[in-house]
């Protein structure tokens, strides 16, 4: 049977605020995988284009080409364009879910191909467009092709303005066909459809290239990589990852800062060529 490495992207091998930039050891050793036999699959909860600017960087034969995006609601080959799963939220949702953030003074993100951006206007507005480098639109000024969005698939998530889980409540009260997750600082709500995530996906993509997730490893830092991490059998956790991930840790690897990544694909590497 075949290994895996998952990866997750954000503060795991791309820093915020730096363009997508892959520190020269990390592709290193995610190149050095793809050598060895391994797939190694990005796992984000970022949009197409987004993991399109990583999967160019750390790409060194076609162990590389499977993608999960959109937090496990598409997957997909990018060097044929073939998707293994392809999950839409419903435009009555989407339309449902924008008023809502609206009426709630909430910043909401649409992510499809082309990257588009939608907020209510608010001193918090700048922050989310530095931490995603994407150009963003009031939602009152512009004209959003639903059936478009619907299409494409759209990764929904919602920026509110203060640290409180009254809201987080209240939107998972609102929307039951949907699953939330509130990372990062406490202002990130992450969005998928009900269902699926990153584990449910991983999951999906073993079983039609007949990887083993007990030998498989997945590499991240927050809440949404939890269910990646119990399907896989070495699950490692940056030293920059939340608490609650470190927990469900079976190894702490180094920060992004000091390359954790290659850190530990290296360490692994180098011990199963000893146990052979």
């Amino acid at each position: 049977m075949n290994k895996a490495i998952f990866i997750d992207l954000d503060q795991t091998i791309i820093k915020l605020h730096k363009n997508f930039e892959v520190s020269v050891l990390d592709k290193n050793a995610l190149k050095k995988a793809q050598r060895e036999g391994w797939y190694v699959i990005i796992t984000t909860g970022r949009s197409k284009k987004d993991a399109e600017k990583v999967w160019k960087k750390i790409k060194y034969n076609e162990k590389a080409n499977f993608i999960i995006y959109s937090a496990g609601m598409n997957i997909e080959n990018f060097e044929t364009g073939e998707y293994i799963q392809r999950e839409i939220f419903d435009k009555e949702v989407i339309e449902r879910y924008i008023v809502f953030a609206i009426e709630n003074r909430a910043v909401i993100k649409l992510s499809n191909q082309k990257g588009i951006f939608i907020y209510r206007k608010s001193p918090f507005s700048w922050m989310v467009e530095k931490l995603f480098d994407i150009r963003s639109y009031k939602y009152d000024e512009m004209n959003i092709d639903f059936s478009d969005l619907s299409k494409v698939g759209v990764g929904l998530s919602i920026f509110f303005p203060s640290k409180t889980t009254k809201f987080f409540e209240k939107v998972k009260k609102e929307f039951p066909e949907i699953d939330f997750l509130l990372i990062g600082s406490k202002r990130y709500l992450e969005a998928v459809k009900s269902g699926y995530n990153k584990g449910t996906a991983a999951q999906k993509l073993a079983e039609l290239l007949d990887i083993d997730l007990k030998k498989s490893i997945a590499i991240g830092d927050s809440m949404n990589d939890l269910t990646l991490f119990k399907v896989v059998g070495y699950p490692v956790a940056m030293k920059n990852a939340v608490k609650h991930l470190k927990l469900h840790s079976k190894y702490i690897t180094k920060s992004i800062y000091k390359s954790g990544v290659s850190e530990f694909i290296n360490h692994h590497l180098d011990n199963e060529k000893r146990k052979k």
